[in-house]
């Protein structure tokens, strides 16, 4: 495609899902994860959502930058072998792909940011790109109910 550069394509390739809640959040993860698939988590909280999708059989890391959010969710995850996570911050990139290399062999498939559901929208925007440019993931999916907000009033021209 003459004239894009490489970040337009790179998110021209990635399917790019915008959900208002957990539960929205949790049902696109199960309706677009293929077998072998392998998922990072942004903002995994407690850990909840990637026990879910590991016992589905999938490969997942989750992140987050609260200490206590971790520890809880390690110890969730603990029996799993398919599953971890890890106290990083998600916009030092650099860590977050040592951690990809290491626990999901480099590969990721899905990208799931859930940095809090009212987040500043272009914040979040800023990080799923800089994700999709680093993973080249196949979908990415964002809860954020005020960009959720947002873009259901937009008409694109």
């Amino acid at each position: 495609m003459k004239g894009f550069s490489m970040e337009a394509r790179d998110i021209e390739r990635c399917r790019v899902i915008i959900v208002r809640n957990v539960k929205e959040y949790r049902k696109a993860a199960c309706e677009v994860l293929e077998r072998g698939d392998h998922v990072l988590e942004i903002g995994c909280s407690f850990g909840k959502t990637l026990e879910r999708i590991a016992k589905s059989g999938y490969r997942v890391l989750g992140i987050d930058k609260s200490v206590n959010a971790i520890e809880r969710a390690k110890a969730r995850l603990a029996h799993m072998e398919n599953a971890k996570a890890e106290l990083i911050d998600a916009f030092d990139i650099k860590t977050v792909m040592k951690a990809v290399k290491e626990h999901l062999n480099g590969k990721v498939d899905l990208v799931m940011i859930d940095i809090g559901g009212v987040e500043d929208p272009g914040k979040v925007l800023n990080l799923a790109r800089r994700y999709i440019k680093a993973l080249k993931p196949k979908v990415l999916i964002i809860k954020n109910e005020l960009l959720y907000d947002f873009v259901s009033k937009c008409e694109l021209y």
